[in-house]
This record gives structure tokens, sequence and C-alpha cells, in this order.
């Protein structure tokens, strides 16, 4: 087993763009050396801004996050409300779109759009994720998997984790099904990831716990909500080889 200085460990701020006051924590955090990237909606109410503050600090790895639940588009299309919103509830979401399989073309035309927004933006094809993690979901995984692939993206969070109690177990057992179809020789992803169980309430006790148990682990993720968690001041330790996806892929290690 690898030993800490072994180790390496992106840590996410899920949500830029979404909100001013998220952007804004974000930015801070990632000042602060709390977070070495961050995941974009790009259909986000403050994803402009976002982009920004993303130029103005080029060394902040930005991902895809995924999002077709709990989001809003601009326009209404047959996956949203009259207001362009999708559904709130990853679980009302998962089932429509497992068994209305007529909605398959628009969320393969989602998938697309949102992956073309975000290249438009002038950002790598590095890493995407999910918000609520519903990127995990067998129908929007297909769909977007090959998309990702098509446009080079290396890096994707796969959601294991020994915590979060059925949400949890849930989510291991769609990332443990993922990873026997995934050409790991093109794409990664961590071996463990925190931040599930503490979603709305990281704190400092939650960041020293997860920096413990990543000992020993080659590569890690810790993501969690700036501007929505609580109050993170928490140190990284000095041995703790913070990376975000993008540094680690260019590095020896890494490819």
């Amino acid at each position: 087993m690898p030993g800490m200085k072994d180790s390496a460990l992106p840590i996410t701020g899920d949500d830029f763009g979404v909100s001013h006051q998220v952007n804004e924590a974000i930015k801070a955090q990632y000042l602060a050396g709390r977070l070495t990237q961050t995941s974009l909606m790009i259909h986000g109410g403050a994803v402009e801004e976002a982009v920004r503050i993303a130029r103005r600090h080029p060394q902040l790895g930005v991902g895809l996050h995924l999002t077709l639940v709990g989001g809003t588009r601009p326009g209404r299309t047959v996956l949203t409300d009259v207001e362009g919103r999708f559904p709130p509830n990853p679980a009302m979401a998962g089932w429509r779109y497992f068994y209305r399989r007529e909605l398959l073309g628009a969320i393969r035309l989602e998938i697309i759009k949102q992956f073309g927004l975000f290249l438009e933006r002038g950002f790598l094809p590095v890493y995407w994720d999910g918000h609520m993690h519903l990127h995990l979901h067998p129908v929007v995984f297909q769909e977007a998997e090959s998309v990702a692939k098509n446009h080079g993206f290396q890096a994707v969070r796969l959601l294991r984790t020994q915590r979060a109690g059925c949400a949890g177990m849930v989510f291991n057992i769609l990332s443990c099904v993922k990873m026997r179809h995934l050409d790991v020789s093109i794409v990664h992803f961590p071996c463990r990831v925190w931040g599930l169980a503490e979603t709305g309430r990281m704190n400092d006790a939650c960041f020293a716990r997860a920096v413990k148990e990543s000992r020993g682990v080659a590569l890690g993720e810790i993501y969690y909500h700036p501007g929505m968690d609580g109050p993170v001041s928490y140190i990284m330790p000095e041995e703790v080889r913070q990376v975000s996806w993008q540094s680690w892929l260019e590095s020896d290690v890494g490819r």
C-alpha cells in the first residue's frame, strides 16, 4: 500500500456557477488552499461570473457538473417544467429517466448540449461528474460516457464511499458496475470519495477525518459545497499531495 506521500487527493468544490454566493465561496476556498478544482453547472444562474473567475485563476481545475436534476436550464424541454426546472428529487428523476424511454432522445441532446457549452467556454476536456450524482444513473451514464469519450474527457467521479447508508450503498453498486465497463487505460476515477455523508454539513472535523482516512489511498477525492456547507477553515497537512485532475493527469503518475 502506498504511503501518504505517494497519495494524491483532488479536492472539489461542487456547484460552481449556481450563484454569486457559491462562486465567491469557491474562489475563497481555492485561494485558501482548501480545494484544487471545481465542477461547473453550465446552466447555473451565475455561470458567466464563474467562467471569469476560472480565467483569472487558471490553476483552478474546472470540470463539468452535468445537471439533469435539481437545476434549471434556459427554455422548456420535455425534461423540465414550464420554467425550465429539472425534477428536484434524484429518485424521482431516476425513475422517470429509466422507465420513460421516449425521453432518451431528449436526455441525449441535453447531455450533448451541456458538454458542448462547457467546451465552448474554453475549458479542457479533463473531468466530469453529475449534480446529485445522477450521472451514475444507468441511462444517463451510458449517454454521457459516450459523449465524454468522444470529446476526450479523461476522468469521472465514481462514488465509492464507506458512509451515507442506503444512498451510499446504491451509489457504490452503480459505481462498481461502471468500473467493469470503463477502459481504465483512458478513463480514470478516484479509488475512494469523501463527501456524501457530509453533504450540507462539511466542516473542519469532517475534513480532518477524510484526510486521515485517505492515508494509503493512491488516488482519492474529497468533494463539498462551498457557500452551502458549514464553514471550513481546515489547514491541509503539508504531506497531503493536493492535486486537481488536470495536474494529476499531467504528472508522471497520471500518465
